[in-house]
């Protein structure tokens, strides 16, 4: 696992650890809607997720906490090699926060974090060509459209295009 603890703004940004499972699942069960309910992963989906993370060296899987309330999650992975990288895989902020810039300021803590501390300078997410509240989240943080991967997700519906975006720092 790659651990990261910091503090921003109020915010705590830190790992997520084994005993805050059953809290980030039942978190999620309440930020999805009824159509997507069965999207939400299981208690123990959530914990293989956390033990995939938990066994690689560059995988991060964070809990975002202000005042002890849970306001979101991110996963992602950091790649070294050269250049190093920093993939953004998920992120999935609290409802009743969304919109604020919270997680403009979040993100932007975070690329600082990486940045300072370690020297990386290109920033990488990709996403299900239909998420476009994502997108449009993305290009708001200066992230630029980098290329479109055709029919490379598969859904119960069929193929999805999954789109690539990056940021330099």
């Amino acid at each position: 696992m790659f651990d990261v603890n910091l503090e921003y703004d109020g915010v705590q940004i830190c790992s997520i650890e084994v005993k805050d499972i059953s809290i980030i699942q039942q978190w999620l069960l309440s930020e999805v809607t009824s159509e997507d309910i069965a999207e939400a992963p299981s208690y123990e989906e959530l914990k293989e997720r956390f033990l995939e993370y938990y066994l690689s060296e560059n995988e991060f899987f964070i809990k975002l906490l202000k005042e002890n309330e849970l306001l979101g999650i991110l996963k992602g992975r950091v790649e070294f090699k050269n250049p190093n990288e920093v993939w953004i895989n998920s992120i999935v902020l609290n409802k009743k926060y969304r919109g604020m810039g919270i997680g403009s300021t979040i993100l932007e803590a975070l690329l600082n974090y990486f940045h300072s501390s370690f020297g990386i300078k290109n920033f990488f997410s990709s996403i299900c060509a239909h998420n476009e509240a994502g997108m449009k989240f993305l290009l708001k943080n200066k992230f630029k459209l980098l290329r479109i991967a055709k029919n490379c997700s598969v859904t119960d519906s069929g193929y999805e295009d999954i789109i690539i975006f990056n940021r330099e720092k």
